[in-house]
């Protein structure tokens, strides 16, 4: 779990404001005139002053003079530049007035209607908008900003309503995005490329990124978030959002690269920018100079008043410093619970305590902790939660349905889709649908270990032995659950000696892990079930197998409580083969 959240969902076009662009350092900006801060504060309250006497003038004009649309539509904006907001509305609402007016004679002034709806959504008069929506005419731009709205509020079938028989650029690019944000990347993806074809936009080139990450094209995602932040490298979404696919894809030293080519612009070192830089540095495995860079971020996050940023920094801080000191999972899990204690509402934590709970009594426990976060996170937000509580609770099947829900909102999360296609392996037993997801996952995932071992032991499980080894392959430090893997596809293609020779550095490897014999046990289970859906497990001599790969094991004590031991006892059971591994 990370301080900020990945920038992983696609981009409404024109959605974002100009507050997202990365601010360049005062030191770097050219200047007209000289005179210091004392001297741009002149120079702003001058303008605030001219400012406020122009509207002043404008204003007895435009209400003295015949009533004019457009005249009304100068003077809002004038009201707004002066900061008389309440002015700028009224303005602005008179100004519809009359163009709704006009309309009803046969002559309406788009363009003066578009700007004074523009308006109300800069001042966040959202249901005046929607009045003047209501009785303008439905020109494409009015058309396209009903649209955009009903997309801000995830409104997907009414958008794709509003936007039927309207052919552009800008409709085509929120056509893209709105089946995008509904999980619909390739047809997402020919609406995005329409409109590419007449405009070149970052927002549709980033959103592009997004559909060919989600289709398994790792490339072609890369290649066109790079072509978005060239085009746009003040957008911080943006820039951001690049850094961010480079990480999920394991391009670390490009990442870096980005990040150090931001730091030569004399870009402004926000508390997020400085975030993100830990990350990059976290990923590097620069722990020192990562640690550095979340303080650094907390003391301006304190400064700045960021309330939100200033507990999930702290929050990953505390995490970091639990797992350094703590010996034990049951002295972690300790030092989670007191924190959370303090801060019942912080989703980091729980997350952290729930990633570490591995027991079905723990369930309880977890889901109390989960209640108080309905209502104040999204739901989406809480799919890894919902998911963990219905694997501890042993309810596989909705375990299953969430963990594929999860993966499909979290698409930069490796453990989101590697726990979708092993569970749904497991539970359903669809291993083409499996396969599937785990060879869409290796082309965007190659270099996390634990996806390309889940994804290898599906593939292996399915008969697609070679397919397995080349995934086993792309890892060149392999842990000990990979190498046991490794060791399962080499039975698979028939090599009985140098898959049992794997299997003996695999258990050798496993004693510097905390519970070591449950691992042992689960290597086991697993090697024997696969054999098993393989149809080959009785033609290898059982006792030779063991005695030759694994030392002797027995199963935990407390294995009916632990989802791990008995999601695969179900699988014994339900095909009626022998619990745990004996031979009748």
């Amino acid at each position: 779990m990370t301080a900020i959240d990945p920038i992983s969902g696609p981009v409404r076009p024109g959605g974002r404001v100009e507050k997202s662009a990365l601010a360049s350092s005062p030191v770097s900006r050219p200047r007209v005139r000289q005179g210091g801060e004392a001297g741009l504060r002149r120079e702003l309250d001058e303008w605030s002053q001219n400012a406020a006497e122009f509207a002043e003038r404008l204003r007895v004009i435009v209400y003295g003079g015949t009533p004019n649309a457009t005249a009304f539509s100068r003077l809002a904006h004038a009201e707004l530049a002066a900061e008389n907001s309440e002015d700028a509305v009224r303005a602005a609402d008179d100004c519809l007035n009359l163009v709704v007016q006009d309309g009803h004679r046969g002559s309406f002034d788009a363009a003066t209607a578009i700007a004074a709806i523009r308006l109300f959504l800069q001042v966040g008069y959202r249901s005046k908008v929607f009045y003047w929506l209501d009785r303008l005419p439905r020109t494409e731009t009015l058309r396209r900003i009903r649209a955009s709205l009903a997309a801000e509020e995830k409104r997907w079938d009414d958008v794709i309503e509003i936007l039927d028989g309207l052919e552009s650029p800008e409709a085509d690019a929120l056509r893209g995005y709105t089946l995008l944000s509904q999980g619909k990347p390739a047809e997402a993806l020919k609406e995005l490329r329409s409109s590419a074809r007449f405009e070149t936009d970052p927002d549709t080139l980033l959103n592009m990124a997004f559909a060919f990450w989600q289709l398994g094209s790792r490339k072609k995602a890369i290649h066109h978030a790079m072509q978005a932040a060239r085009l746009a490298p003040f957008r911080r979404d943006i820039v951001f959002a690049f850094i961010e696919l480079l990480l999920a894809a394991g391009d670390v030293q490009l990442a870096s690269t980005e990040i150090a080519s931001l730091k030569q612009r004399d870009v402004v070192e926000t508390p997020n920018f400085l975030v993100l830089q830990a990350r990059v540095s976290l990923e590097a495995e620069q722990k020192v100079k990562a640690l550095a860079l979340l303080k650094r971020a907390l003391g301006d996050a304190r400064s700045a008043g960021i309330e939100g940023l200033v507990t999930e920094i702290e929050s990953n801080l505390a995490i970091m410093n639990f797992r350094e000191k703590c010996k034990t999972p049951e002295d972690y899990q300790q030092k989670l619970r007191r924190a959370i204690q303090k801060n019942p509402k912080d989703i980091i934590l729980i997350q952290s305590l729930a990633e570490s709970l591995n027991k079905s009594s723990n369930a309880a426990e977890l889901r109390q902790l989960i209640a108080p976060l309905d209502g104040e996170y999204a739901e989406e937000s809480l799919l890894f939660l919902r998911y963990r509580v219905a694997y501890l609770e042993l309810r596989f099947r909705k375990a299953a349905a969430l963990a594929l829900k999860w993966s499909q909102h979290d698409h930069f999360e490796p453990n989101a889709v590697s726990a979708a296609f092993l569970i749904h392996a497991e539970v359903t037993g669809d291993l083409e649908l499996s396969c599937s997801m785990a060879r869409s996952a290796l082309s965007r995932f190659r270099h996390d270990a634990l996806l390309v071992n889940n994804a290898a032991y599906v593939l292996a499980t399915a008969g697609r032995a070679k397919e397995a080894r080349a995934a086993v392959h792309q890892i060149e430090e392999k842990p000990f659950y990979l190498v046991a893997t490794a060791g399962l596809v080499e039975l698979t293609l028939g090599h009985i000696d140098s898959g049992l020779k794997l299997y003996r550095k695999a258990s050798a490897m496993v004693d510097d892990y905390w519970d070591s014999n449950a691992k042992l046990a689960l290597m086991r289970l697993h090697q024997v079930l696969s054999l098993r859906r393989l149809g080959i497990y009785d033609k290898i001599d059982s006792m030779e197998l063991f005695a030759k790969s694994l030392p002797d094991v027995n199963l935990p004590s407390e294995w009916q409580e632990r989802p791990e031991f008995v999601l695969l006892w179900r699988i014994f059971r339900s095909n009626r083969w022998p619990w745990p591994w004996a031979a009748e």
